[in-house]
């Protein structure tokens, strides 16, 4: 549990082992059309192609005073926190601020961890919308990312 300038304490569902978080990465490699499937792909890379260890997947971060869901963090390492989206087009600018934005309600980046937004698709640069969106990420200090090579040469 974690109190935040808010005064909202955020709790990080359940601890999850190394075991769990790799069946939870293989149960998702098998989901058809899914960005499940695709956070699975992803942190099965991670696990197999880099020297990072993955030690959050798919983990809900709660409100602990106040009811709902704060968030989800999709992948973490030591560390960086990775977004995964399916396209440019869902990059979500409340997501954004909820990882880089301390005096956010949702803030839980509370480690300071760099930000990844991994998008699986090839991003359309000359739609405004998706450009805008690119763009406000860049200016919190995220890095975007569209292939899994490139991927790898930023795992730290």
């Amino acid at each position: 549990m974690l109190p935040f300038l808010s005064g909202i304490v955020l709790g990080f569902g359940a601890i999850q082992t190394q075991k769990i978080i790799n069946i939870s990465i293989e149960s998702t490699l098998n989901i058809k059309n899914s960005e499940k499937a695709i956070e699975g792909k992803v942190a099965d890379f991670i696990h197999k192609e880099t020297n990072e260890e993955v030690i959050r997947f798919g983990t809900k971060v709660n409100r602990l005073t106040g009811a709902g869901k704060a968030g989800e963090i999709d992948i973490e390492t030591k560390n960086q926190i990775i977004e995964v989206k399916k396209s440019a087009s869902v990059i979500d600018k409340s997501r954004i601020d909820k990882l880089t934005q301390i005096n956010h309600k949702d803030f839980f980046n509370y480690e300071k961890k760099e930000v990844i937004i991994y998008i699986d698709e090839s991003i359309d640069i000359n739609n405004p919308y998706i450009r805008r969106d690119i763009e406000y990420a860049r200016e919190n200090g995220i890095k975007i990312i569209n292939s899994l090579e490139e991927l790898k040469k930023e795992i730290k």
